[in-house]
């Protein structure tokens, strides 16, 4: 305020002539005119304060924690705030970056609780945390006279439990109403060697499995299978993983069986042998056609084998079965390509992709690309067909520059020169 008075006292003292009624309400107009300039000088620079803020708020300064439980209708809280409840094995919550969290809880009657600390994640991003609730008393299961069930636990526990290749729930977990005859039994956890099984399910029997899961302490295989032509049904050690182009991650050392099977081609096999840890390696299979016959016999081939195995795994690959009929499948696209696809909380590939093997209903697809906000949508799944998703990614919007601020500043001090010349 002082500069501002003594370069205004030097402007009128430069006015020659001035008597000294003129001088003072020349001074009086400058003075007002400078306070006013003054005012909005400050206006000016304090919009950034303002709008910072407020485009924060619309997505820069967010996040999202997923809440992955084993238990739906489950009650979670952030801090001692009630969040929502567990609904297909999980919750997302979105968390603001000015009002961090810091501890969780999970509950549910005739549940032991379950409670840890939260990872606050980055802004626009997502952090997990699991949680693996217990039945305080667990009944004894009475599997019906058509079905079998089966108990599976884990060493250490929270395992995401797989049979047929469809995920069911965490360890410890109880599975029934299971269809008599051979299932295959995997057991999934982070840090972890995945462990698969297969076993002999009968009607009116209950079959118990304990996973000890072997730590990975060094680099694991990568196994990648590709086939002329694509879309081979691959079987590694007997058990149906997927089609090609088909990746497999933490392969165990040792040797390993592996069969392709595609409708009209001779089915294929071969084996390999990891001999120690940190190998990535390759197959490209080219199949070959069978002759014709002059005779089209159709060929139906699932991905559940059937025939009983029990470790050591052998392959046993058949032609004759049937695909389950209440799973679906999912395709999604995004606008732009490349966004990672979470489906359950599950990493399924990156977009466009079709996401198959999906059981009929609701599921929660997540959509994550560097640069993007995290989009979340609910797709449902009908049994025997392909639910159609696509979508436009949105930007986070950004903070006007100080370009536009030097502007104005450049503007009102022209304005304020010109007016104090005159």
């Amino acid at each position: 305020m002082h500069l501002l008075r003594l370069i205004n006292l030097i402007l009128l003292r430069s006015e020659r002539g001035c008597t000294m009624s003129k001088v003072k309400k020349l001074y009086k107009e400058k003075w007002m005119f400078l306070r006013k300039i003054s005012i909005i000088f400050c206006l000016i620079m304090c919009l950034p304060a303002t709008i910072i803020p407020v485009v924060s708020a619309a997505g820069i300064n967010q996040g999202w924690i997923q809440i992955i439980s084993n238990v739906d209708g489950a009650s979670v809280y952030f801090d001692d705030n009630y969040q929502g409840q567990t609904y297909n094995g999980q919750l997302v919550v979105t968390v603001y970056m000015a009002t961090p969290v810091g501890r969780y809880r999970v509950e549910k009657p005739g549940f032991t609780n379950v409670s840890g600390t939260l990872t606050m994640p980055d802004a626009g991003a997502t952090t997990i945390s699991y949680a693996t609730l217990r039945p305080i008393s667990t009944p004894s299961l009475t599997p019906s006279s058509m079905h079998g069930s089966i108990s599976v636990d884990t060493s250490p526990g929270g395992a995401k439990i797989y049979l047929d290749g469809y995920y069911r729930g965490f360890s410890p977990i109880n599975i029934d109403q299971i269809s008599p005859g051979s299932h295959t039994v995997e057991a999934d956890l982070k840090g972890y060697y995945t462990y698969t099984t297969m076993l002999e399910i009968s009607a009116g029997t209950t079959k118990n499995l304990y996973f000890t899961l072997q730590e990975i302490t060094s680099s694991p295989n990568i196994l990648y299978i590709t086939s002329d032509p694509t879309h081979a049904f691959v079987y590694f050690d007997s058990i149906y993983h997927g089609k090609t182009p088909l990746t497999l991650k933490n392969v165990r050392r040792g040797s390993h069986e592996i069969s392709l099977i595609n409708p009209g081609y001779e089915i294929w096999n071969t084996s390999i042998n990891f001999p120690s840890n940190g190998s990535t390696r390759t197959i490209n299979a080219t199949m070959i056609s069978l002759p014709s016959t002059g005779t089209t016999i159709p060929v139906t081939v699932s991905p559940i084998p059937t025939p009983p195995v029990t470790a050591p795994l052998t392959p046993a690959i058949t032609t004759s079965l049937q695909p389950p009929g209440n799973y679906g499948s999912i395709s999604v696209s995004t606008s732009p390509q490349g966004a990672s696809v979470y489906v359950d909380g599950e990493m399924k590939g990156v977009t466009p992709t079709t996401i198959p093997g999906l059981i009929a209903g609701n599921h929660t697809v997540l959509f994550v690309s560097p640069g993007y906000l995290d989009l979340n949508a609910t797709i449902t799944v009908s049994a025997g067909k392909t639910a159609e998703y696509s979508t436009s990614l949105v930007a986070p919007a950004k903070t006007p520059g100080f370009g536009v601020i030097a502007a104005v500043l450049s503007i009102g001090g022209l304005l304020m020169v010109r007016k104090i010349r005159k």
